[in-house]
């Protein structure tokens, strides 16, 4: 396979993910020369042909040609990301999102692709349109847009931008909430209520949930993994049900939020960082207050969502059209900038973060 070269830049314009069809798009002074090693023979600007793509093992697909220019050509395959991969390595664009040019824009269009791929793969409808903002260009435009001569003033907005983005990671990554507490408090009632539906099978019987159950929601327009688990009660540790127990007990370490249902008389351990929400409200001894899931299941779902709130310190309203960083390696880039020091490290910390418009 040949070397990525600073004059090929290939970028898929379809989302990522299995599809029927996939679009590559091939720019810069190397492309006819890579469509030749895929057999792809030189044609005329603006003409549509059918090829047979074929990699140094073999043949590889049919495809759309489409010659948009002696540097600019688009493929037209079937969407098999093995596929994709193979057709991008037989063109020399390695297994990258793009390569980028000596002046940078081919950074802007990896931030722009990477966005387009969170979008498809976006958890709730919100966080797609975040995430279609930045693939339309908001981020980019902010970062090429910052004052080149007051450094000082850059890292401000981007200390801003940092802020919107973290705050926005409600919507693009699903949070963990693990319902926790002793047999019989009421975990897997108030599971379906939050569900809408009968997920699980609820008794009076002690310890019939024995898994951790896991289904994927929208709560107050939040993406929530929602995570069932086995009562609390003393068996052995060996047993199903104590094993049961131990998963849920490691499910829960690493949850975003766990919410702890107590029932009445409960004076046992809260786990730390837990939320404690005392249960069945229409039994003798009842704490004041308590939650009524079967009574009243609307009420119920809204002081969970309220708490959920609260936890998440998003706020109602999404920061639509702004720009934002998408994922952890982007947040990186401009915290590194935000955090430096003197004009020399800003300087270096900034060559990884796109500075001109694709």
């Amino acid at each position: 396979m040949s070397a990525p070269s600073t004059d090929l830049w290939v970028h898929t314009l379809t989302p990522a993910g299995a599809a029927g069809v996939a679009v590559l798009e091939v720019r810069g002074a190397e492309t006819s020369a890579a469509l030749q090693r895929l057999g792809v023979a030189e044609r005329p600007a603006g003409t549509l042909h059918l090829v047979a793509l074929r990699g140094p093992d073999g043949p590889l697909d049919e495809a759309l040609c489409w010659r948009r220019g002696s540097q600019h050509a688009e493929l037209h395959l079937h969407g098999s990301a093995p596929l994709l991969a193979r057709v991008r390595a037989a063109l020399g664009a390695g297994s990258t999102a793009s390569h980028g040019e000596p002046n940078g824009r081919g950074l802007a269009e990896a931030w722009i692709e990477r966005a387009w791929q969170v979008m498809a793969q976006a958890p709730s409808e919100v966080g797609a349109r975040l995430a279609l903002a930045q693939a339309e260009g908001a981020l980019v435009r902010a970062l090429a847009a910052l004052p080149a001569e007051d450094w000082r003033a850059a890292q401000q907005i981007l200390r801003t931008i940092l802020a919107e983005s973290r705050r926005a990671q409600v919507w693009l990554r699903p949070t963990t909430v693990v319902l926790q507490g002793p047999v019989n408090a009421g975990k897997s009632t108030l599971f379906n209520a939050l569900l809408g539906y009968q997920r699980v099978i609820t008794s009076e019987e002690q310890g019939t949930t024995r898994d951790a159950i896991r289904e994927r929601i929208l709560l107050g327009g939040w993406p929530v993994d929602l995570v069932d688990t086995a009562g609390w009660r003393e068996v052995g540790a060996d047993s199903l049900e104590g094993r049961g127990q131990s998963l849920g007990q490691a499910v829960a370490r690493s949850a975003d939020w766990v919410v702890f249902l107590a029932p009445p008389g409960y004076d046992g351990p809260v786990p730390d960082g837990a939320t404690r929400f005392d249960t069945q409200g229409d039994r003798p001894g009842a704490a004041q207050g308590a939650l009524e899931v079967l009574r009243d299941p609307h009420g119920a779902v809204e002081r969970v969502l309220q708490a959920l709130r609260a936890r998440l310190g998003a706020g109602d309203e999404p920061p639509w059209g702004r720009p934002l960083a998408l994922d952890a390696e982007q947040i990186a880039g401009l915290a590194a900038c935000a955090a430096a020091q003197d004009e020399a490290s800003w300087q270096r910390a900034q060559r990884a973060l796109p500075q001109e418009l694709p």
